[in-house]
């Protein structure tokens, strides 16, 4: 039901951004049936690379990143087969994803450190101290968590951000009367939701590098309002 969730008012924000200014998503020409079948054969690589991966990870053949590292090697492979790999584009395709990472893992780094002394000041603690004796009811406890986290992820990394939280965090939920699944679930969405260190928004940079961060910025706004509303 989550994901059913997202999917739907993500579908609501591709509405509303399209029907605002339809030349972000012009209309293709109409094909023929044979150009279809062409192109669906085209696209073989592409649909035996998303089973491979999706299906390993749902079978629980690999994890998460084994199935990133069988999705480079199977791309590899099927360049390689259609002998469109040659030395400069390799040389190329290696200088970018070197680039991205390097970007990453800058950002990366920088927060940890951050994490660090963010949590040598007990400034998490704190906060969820603050919420705690509130006095709330159990629906606004989870509302004034929630906006905790946006506020946490504004100087955290995501999974420091719920790490070092959970034990605070779950104690007041469970008090409230929620089920601890159901909380985790919302856990990992609202993680999503982290403002504004969006690493995302950064590797989408580095991989448009004619685009502006501002514009990047400018444009998810309708899907964090729909995520926010989810």
């Amino acid at each position: 039901m989550p994901a059913l969730l997202a999917v739907a008012f993500n579908m609501v924000a591709i509405m509303f951004v399209v029907r605002r200014d339809p030349s972000v998503a012009p209309l293709s020409p109409k094909v023929t049936a044979a150009e279809l079948r062409a192109a669906m054969r085209r696209a073989i690589p592409a649909f035996v690379q998303l089973a491979t991966v999706f299906g390993g990870l749902y079978s629980g053949v690999f994890m998460v990143n084994e199935a990133a590292s069988v999705a480079v090697v199977l791309a590899f492979v099927f360049a390689l087969a259609r002998r469109r790999l040659g030395r400069a584009s390799f040389l190329r395709a290696l200088y970018a994803t070197a680039g991205s990472t390097i970007m990453l893992y800058m950002i990366l780094i920088g927060a940890s450190v951050f994490t660090y002394f963010i949590t040598l000041a007990h400034i998490p603690e704190a906060l969820l101290g603050f919420i705690g004796g509130l006095k709330l009811s159990p629906l606004g406890a989870i509302v004034m968590l929630l906006a905790a986290y946006i506020v946490l992820g504004a100087i955290f990394e995501e999974l420091s951000a719920i790490m070092i939280t959970l034990p605070f965090v779950l104690s007041i939920v469970v008090h409230a009367g929620y089920d601890p699944v159901w909380w985790g679930v919302m856990n990992v969405i609202q993680a999503e939701l982290t403002l504004p260190f969006g690493i995302i928004l950064s590797l989408l940079r580095g991989l448009a590098s004619d685009v502006t961060m501002a514009t990047i910025s400018k444009r998810v706004v309708p899907f964090l309002v729909a995520d926010f509303i989810v």
